[in-house]
C-alpha cells in the first residue's frame, strides 16, 4: 500500500515486480568513516535528488518491517489481544538495529528536505491507517476516536525508535516493551 501511494497510485493494487527494491541491498556494505548514507548511495545509484533517493530508502525500510509481520499489524489490532501485540512491538524493537543508519539519515534528511519529510510522513500516515483499519474491523472503540488512538499508538513507537536511535536503550529494553504494549492495549484493544 505504501508502495502504491509513494507511485501516485493509492488504492490501486501495485504488484510487486513493478516496485524497484534496489536501495538497501547496496546500502547494507559497511560506510566509511565521514560518508553519510545517502552519498554513499548516490555513488552506486542515479536518483534525481537526494530527496528521491531518502523516499526509496524510506519504502525500503518499510519492506523490511513489514515483510516478516505475521500475522500483520492490522490483524494484530484487530485481534487485540496482548500476546500478539508485545509480540508485534518487540520485533519492531529488534529490526530497528537493521535499519539503523537508514531511518538516521531519513530523520535527519527530513529536519532540512520537504520532500523526505513527505515521504516520512506518507509512511507514518499509511502504518496509522493500516492500525486504524485493525480497529474498524474489530468495530472497538467509537469510531470518530479510532484515528487519533492510531496517530497516538504509532507516534508513541516512532517516538521511541528514534530516541533509541540518539541513545539506545537508557531505559531497560523489558521495560519500555511492557510500557509500550500496555498503552497499546490501552489506546487499541480496550473499549475504553
Amino acid at each position: 500500500m505504501f508502495r502504491a501511494h509513494q507511485l501516485g497510485l493509492a488504492g490501486q493494487r501495485v504488484p510487486r515486480a513493478q516496485v524497484q527494491r534496489p536501495v538497501l541491498d547496496l546500502a547494507r556494505r559497511p560506510l566509511l568513516p565521514g560518508h553519510d548514507l545517502a552519498r554513499a548511495l548516490d555513488e552506486h545509484l542515479h536518483f534525481a535528488s537526494k530527496a528521491q533517493l531518502m523516499q526509496a530508502v524510506i519504502r525500503d525500510v518499510d519492506e523490511v518491517f513489514t515483510s516478516v509481520d505475521d500475522p500483520p499489524l492490522t490483524t494484530v489490532v484487530e485481534r487485540g489481544e496482548r500476546a500478539l501485540v508485545e509480540a508485534w512491538l518487540s520485533r519492531k524493537f529488534d529490526q530497528w538495529g537493521e535499519v539503523r543508519r537508514h531511518l538516521t539519515a531519513a530523520y535527519q534528511g527530513a529536519a532540512v528536505d520537504p520532500e523526505i519529510q513527505a515521504g516520512l510522513d506518507a509512511w507514518f500516515e499509511d502504518v496509522a491507517g493500516s492500525i486504524q483499519e485493525g480497529l474498524d474491523r474489530a468495530g472497538r472503540c467509537e469510531p470518530e476516536t479510532r484515528r487519533v488512538r492510531a496517530v497516538l499508538a504509532f507516534g508513541q513507537l516512532e517516538y521511541l525508535a528514534k530516541r533509541w536511535l540518539r541513545v539506545g536503550w537508557a531505559v531497560d529494553r523489558e521495560i519500555c516493551l511492557r510500557s509500550l504494549t500496555d498503552s497499546w492495549c490501552y489506546l487499541l484493544a480496550s473499549s475504553a
